[in-house]
C-alpha cells in the first residue's frame, strides 16, 4: 500500500496510470471508486497503490503510518489556472489551505517539474519496480481527469473517511 498525495492538477492521473500494474493497481482518486470505506480498504491493504487529494482532508496517512506517501508539490498559482482552463473552478483560498496541509504530510516530497527525473527515486520508495521502457512511452502522455467529485460527493467521502481517521 501507498499513497500519492498533491494538490488537484499536478499529475497524479498520470503518475496512477503509470504506476500501475495487473498486479498491482494504483487508483487515481480511488476512494470514490469503491461503493463504501471498507472496499476501498481492503483493496489498499491487498497493495493497492492510490493517487489521491483526499489524503490531505482525511490523514488517512496517519491512519496507515507504515504506507509510503509521495507529496507531489505544485506552484498553487498554476494549480489554480490549470484547474480553471480545464473548467475546475476552485477557490484559492482552497488550494492554500491544502497545501498547507500538504506540507506537514510526511514523506517523500517531489516538485511537479521533476516528476520525471526522480520518476525511478519514485519507483524504489513506494517498492515499484521502475520500468524504463514503459516511462518512455509514457512520458508523453496526457492524462487528465476532467470531471470533479461534487461538494455533496466530498462531503461525504471527508466525513465516511474521518470515522477511519
Amino acid at each position: 500500500m501507498y499513497f500519492l498525495s498533491a494538490v488537484g492538477r499536478s499529475r497524479t492521473a498520470w503518475l496512477a496510470a503509470f504506476l500501475s500494474s495487473n498486479e498491482r493497481p494504483c487508483y487515481h482518486e480511488g476512494s470514490v471508486k469503491f461503493p463504501n470505506p471498507v472496499a476501498y480498504e481492503d483493496a489498499l491493504l491487498a497493495g493497492a497503490g492510490d493517487s489521491t487529494s483526499l489524503l490531505l482532508v482525511t490523514r488517512m496517512h496517519e491512519v496507515y503510518p507504515e504506507a509510503p506517501v509521495v507529496v507531489i508539490q505544485r506552484d498553487i498559482l498554476e494549480v489554480y489556472r490549470s484547474s480553471h482552463n480545464a473548467g475546475l473552478p476552485v477557490e484559492l483560498n482552497t488550494l492554500l489551505d491544502l497545501q498547507e496541509a500538504q506540507l506537514k504530510i510526511q514523506g517523500l516530497h517531489v516538485c511537479y517539474e521533476d516528476i520525471d527525473k526522480r520518476l525511478p527515486e519514485i519507483c524504489e520508495y513506494i517498492s515499484v519496480p521502475y520500468d524504463l521502457q514503459k516511462h518512455k512511452e509514457f512520458k508523453n502522455f496526457n492524462i487528465q481527469q476532467r470531471t470533479m467529485p461534487t461538494k455533496e460527493e466530498i462531503d461525504i467521502m471527508i466525513n465516511s473517511y474521518r470515522e477511519v481517521a
